[in-house]
């Protein structure tokens, strides 16, 4: 199967000359058309999911959760002080030292 890229002319009016001189100038400092450079731009906006889908995503992995957080990190903590290796705090002896 092909992929087909339909290409459209999307127009923007009532842009600041001030804003356009500014991407004109960043895309000749890329290297590339100021056509591909706001092409880039509108495709790297497209696929950047929206503040309010990535809030949406994260209430639904909230519901999903079967513990909470602060029930995750109370259980660790009282793991790691019923068996003080865990715990990181331990003094260990390097192998290659005395001690």
């Amino acid at each position: 199967m092909h992929n087909v890229w339909m290409s459209v002319l999307v127009q923007i009016r009532d842009v600041d000359e001030s804003v356009r001189d500014q991407l004109r100038a960043r895309a000749a400092r890329s290297g590339i058309s100021f056509n591909s450079y706001l092409r880039d731009l509108l495709t790297s906006a497209a696929v950047r999911p929206v503040r309010e889908d990535v809030l949406a995503r994260i209430q639904a992995r909230t519901e999903s959760a079967t513990a909470s957080a602060t029930a995750i990190i109370r259980a660790e903590r009282d793991f790691r002080a019923q068996d003080p290796q865990r715990s990181g705090r331990s003094r260990r002896t390097n192998p290659g030292t005395q001690g």
